[in-house]
């Protein structure tokens, strides 16, 4: 994963990362901490997966509301990582509650603590309509003309108008595309392609 500079783009000095103990979330606490800024992460699951840093540590739900107010209180800038990633086990309700009224939640609770900055991770699914590939692609592309039927392209497309429309002179947001990512901590991708291959489908690198 590429390096960035965190000092550059964030000017506060308190930063809350939400589902910091994920791929992307440990990844921008990491680099945040290494600027110098003073780093709370809150995640589902247990802080022995915090490894030796000089993190605070809360840990929570975005479906809590308790939980996020606890967390954001203090806080200049929040990037929320926390998602319900595609999974074929993950039963569909799950999506909703986490990735919308989770994300509903998120904002309530900045608008609640005075949050001034919302950087939202969304993904390059939002745009897809699983009928053409996505050549030169920028911000510009629309959502398809009708809602996925995956639940979790659905949600995510619904999160990140949500996330947008909040955008005001009290809270600024955005809401940013990545692609597909693995590495450190990717508890996803790399397991469900060996496990595909291993099951049989057919599998291909390249065009």
């Amino acid at each position: 994963m590429g390096k960035s500079n965190p000092q550059k783009y964030c000017e506060y000095e308190n930063c809350l990362v939400i589902g910091g103990l994920g791929l992307l979330g440990y990844e921008i606490a990491e680099q945040l901490y290494s600027a110098g800024k003073k780093v709370r992460i809150m995640d589902i699951a247990e802080q022995k997966e915090l490894d030796a840093k000089g993190f605070e540590f809360f840990k929570g739900d975005i479906r809590n509301k308790k939980d996020l107010r606890k967390a954001c209180e203090g806080m200049d800038t929040i990037f929320q990582t926390a998602a319900a990633v595609w999974d074929p086990k993950t039963p569909s309700h799950i999506y909703d509650e986490v990735n919308v009224w989770g994300n509903k939640n998120v904002i309530e609770a900045c608008l609640l603590a005075g949050v001034k900055r919302l950087v939202y991770t969304s993904t390059l699914d939002v745009v897809v309509d699983g009928k053409k590939p996505i050549k030169d692609g920028d911000e510009r592309l629309d959502y398809p003309a009708q809602l996925p039927r995956d639940h979790y392209s659905r949600t995510k497309i619904i999160a990140e108008k949500m996330i947008l429309k909040a955008n005001s002179k009290s809270l600024l947001t955005c809401s940013l595309r990545p692609v597909g990512m693995y590495g450190p901590r990717d508890k996803y991708h790399i397991a469900n392609i060996i496990r595909a291959v291993k099951n049989g489908a057919d599998f291909k690198l390249g065009n």
